[in-house]
């Protein structure tokens, strides 16, 4: 019953993950599918900008943020009637510098700017900006680093409200595939372990083998202690594919360097040496 890693347990260890990496690559690809049909990463953006101006006003009164999705700059970056899904910071820090001293004409300096900041109504944006550019010393480059250092704050929350809202989808669909492909957790570690021949077949075909994965006639009624096993095996088994796909392959290549560090060297081939004539 020793396989290939020379351990029952680790190579059964090693087949269940090879599974997990399966439903993980699946459910990853039908994730980006469905917020690429969503238009998820745009509409994420969306809300980063609204969060970012939140009602802020113009000198002149008009909405800051629909000056904004107005401005040459920013307005190149979408399509007709599409929302952009990618605003780089100098963009951003470019078309509020220019927002806000729009009563300049020409070169922009920095005393421009601070007056055209100073001239805003009152109001969030109004605030971020004088604070960003009190340390500037003077100088419109740093100031407008400074600018771009906050875009890139408020992008890092946006980014991390996406990455929850995708983990939620993973785990939905970790558990629609798990549930529709019977891939309970208990049961593939019985199979792996009790089978060497299991745990010797390639990755790509572990799917093809009956009954690791899917519905049976049997599996339909496997009685009272059997759905509660099994429920336990599609709760470990739903936990560890929404972990993700780059997670499981990185276990897999530890667990292979685990074996290439663990095989025995070769023994020393005997050295013939030719009589010298």
């Amino acid at each position: 019953m020793v396989g290939l890693f020379g351990s029952t347990v680790l190579e059964a260890a090693v087949g269940v993950a090879s599974v997990y990496l399966i439903l993980a690559v699946f459910c990853s690809a039908v994730n980006e599918w469905i917020a690429h049909a969503l238009d998820a990463r745009a509409d994420n953006l969306r809300q980063a900008l609204g969060s970012i101006f939140q009602n802020q006003v113009l000198s002149e009164g008009r909405d800051f943020l629909q000056s904004f999705y107005g401005h040459p700059v920013v307005r190149g970056l979408g399509g007709r009637d599409a929302h952009f899904s990618y605003l780089p910071s100098r963009a951003f820090s470019s078309a509020v510098i220019d927002l806000a001293t729009s009563h300049v004409e020409g070169s922009v300096v920095f005393q421009d700017l601070e007056k055209g900041i100073g001239n805003l109504p009152p109001g969030p944006v109004r605030t971020v900006l004088l604070t960003s550019i009190q340390d500037a010393e003077g100088d419109i480059t740093r100031a407008q680093a400074n600018i771009e250092h906050w875009f890139n704050e408020a992008m890092e929350r946006a980014s991390g409200w996406y990455r929850r809202r995708a983990q939620v989808w993973n785990l939905v669909l970790a558990l629609l595939v798990t549930v529709a492909t019977n891939a309970d957790t208990l049961h593939m570690l019985q199979r792996f372990w009790s089978e060497p021949a299991l745990r010797a077949a390639p990755p790509q075909t572990l799917l093809q083998i009956e009954p690791i994965l899917g519905w049976s006639r049997v599996s339909l009624h496997p009685g009272v202690l059997g759905w509660a096993s099994r429920l336990v095996g599609w709760t470990l088994t739903v936990i560890a594919v929404s972990l993700g796909a780059p997670f499981w392959f990185d276990i897999l290549n530890r667990a292979a360097n685990l074996r290439n560090a663990s095989r025995p060297p070769e023994p020393d081939r005997p050295v013939t040496v030719s009589p010298v004539r």
